[in-house]
Order: structure tokens, then sequence, then C-alpha cells
């Protein structure tokens, strides 16, 4: 009598004497078929390219694999199987006719989701294995996001030095986001700030001013100010001011009713002109 565990052909063969030296009485063949689908030795896996996101369209694949409970594969499949998850959309099984099944599992809502196998063709089949699968959730992400300098917009005007910086808000896959419930906040260590304006495509957009020479980093927080949320920091110079020279044109002494002497001028403040500056000389008193 023969017995295997193995599925597959087993062939077999006679010899006369007391060993395999003997000459052969001829030989025969035998098919061991696995044995009837077991839990024992099924498995239930997911896989992934890349993250899963809870957009309802980014999908992960399960994997189910019946075998007998010897471990044999159930090779011819056609077995009966059944998935069911704790959330999400899972797709129409398909069998490979090799003893593994796949099929496909989305959701709209993040976090883990169990997915479980079962024999037959329904929940209250022998369970076959389980896996679990994990949606991230898609929301405006600081990390994701960018600050930027506009480096064709910076002007100076009457001796003032204008940059114009843009924040734009993205999402956790990287992808812009809008939501007019989201805030862009920005902050400066020199100059002054304009209010945020808010421009299509989650954009938002300040202008730095300053009166001063020396370095300015313009921070942008999304929601809060606060480390976890800062978008980004970008540090621009500002050049110092040219100097203004006074020039005294016309000093004469004066004598007020009270008797005190003093003397009354006329100056100019005159400051070097420079390229985009309107500003010329100013008269005062």
């Amino acid at each position: 009598t023969l017995r295997s565990e193995v599925a597959g052909q087993v062939r077999v063969e006679a010899r006369f004497g007391l060993g395999q030296d003997g000459p052969s009485l001829g030989t025969e063949s035998v098919d061991f078929v696995p044995g009837p689908p077991s839990a024992l030795g099924s498995t239930v896996r997911i896989t992934a390219e890349g993250r899963l996101w809870q957009d309802g369209e980014t999908s992960a694949k399960v994997h189910v694999t019946v075998r007998d409970e010897h471990g044999n594969l159930r090779a011819g499949g056609g077995d009966d199987v059944f998935l069911v998850s704790s959330a999400g959309t899972i797709s129409p099984i398909e069998d490979h006719g090799d003893g593994s099944y796949t099929a496909m599992i989305t959701s709209t809502v993040p976090g883990p989701i169990r997915v479980t196998g079962h024999l037959g063709t329904d929940a209250s089949g022998p369970e076959l294995g389980w896996a679990v699968a994990t949606f991230h959730p898609i929301v405006a992400d600081a990390g994701q996001s960018t600050l930027e300098v506009d480096a064709n917009d910076v002007r100076r005007t009457g001796g003032v030095d204008y940059f114009t910086f843009t924040a734009t808000v993205r999402d956790s896959r990287g992808d812009p986001w809008d939501d007019p419930a989201d805030e862009v906040h920005f902050t400066t260590d020199r100059g002054e700030l304009t209010i945020a304006e808010r421009l299509p495509d989650g954009r938002f957009r300040v202008t730095l001013s300053s009166l001063v020479g020396g370095d300015a980093t313009v921070r942008a927080y999304l929601e809060h100010v606060s480390a976890e949320n800062l978008v980004g920091e970008v540090t621009v110079r500002f050049e110092v001011p040219p100097a203004v020279s006074i020039e005294i044109l016309d000093p004469h002494l004066v004598d007020n009713q009270a008797g005190a002497v003093g003397f009354a001028l006329l100056a100019v403040a005159r400051q070097p002109r420079q390229v985009g500056d309107e500003r010329g000389a100013r008269a005062c008193e």
C-alpha cells in the first residue's frame, strides 16, 4: 500500500531480488491529488504598490491560497472562496485555476481594514486566514506644502525693497489642496508683511518690505504657528539704504521779540537716485 501527503505523480518500480540491483519487473505511475480544501494550510495576504490612500481609487490586492490539510496546493482551483472586510469595497474574486485567488480592495475612509477569507459562499464557512490593509487619510499636509519667494517680483520703490512670497498648500499625496477652511500664517523677523491674500489652487501670497537693511527670514505655517505645522522658511536680504546728505543753503541771523538770537537755515536733504527710485531731492526747514 502506497500513501502520500504530497500531491503529484509517483513512479513505482518492482525489481526481482532483495535489493535494488535486481532486474526490473515493471513500473507504474500513480497520481496523488490534493485532499479537500482546509483552513489549516490556506493563507490570506495583502499587497500594495506604494501607500494606500482613502480616495476610493488606490487599491490593494488580496491574495488567497487554498491548500489541503497537508499543505498541498489545490492546483485545480474551482473552490468557493468568500471575502469579508471591516470597511471598504472588495471587487469580485478571480479564480486563477491553480489554487490561488485574488481580489482588489479600495476605501474612502482612512484606517486599518481587516480582510478575512472563508471557504464557501458566505462568511459562515471555515476561515482561511486574514490580513490588514491600512489606508491613509488625504488631508492638508504642512510637510508636503511649500513656501517660495518670487524671484521675478523683487522690486524697489522709494528706496524700499519689496519681496513677494507664495505658500502652496498640498495634501498628503503632494497634490494641490484648496479648502476654504484652511489658513496659512506668515511670520518675519525683519520688516513688515502684508495681510495674506488667498489665491486659487490652495495658494497664499504676502509681500515683505523693510526700511532696514539685512537678512529677513519669512516662515509659513499651516493653521497654527508651531514647529509641526511649519510649511517652510525662506531668507532674503534687504540692501542697506543709501546715506542721506544735508546741504545748508541759506543761513541767516534772526532776532525774536524776546531778545534771543538764533539762525534760520534752509537745507536740502539729498539721497542718491537709484534704479526704480522715483524720489529726488526733498527740501526741508
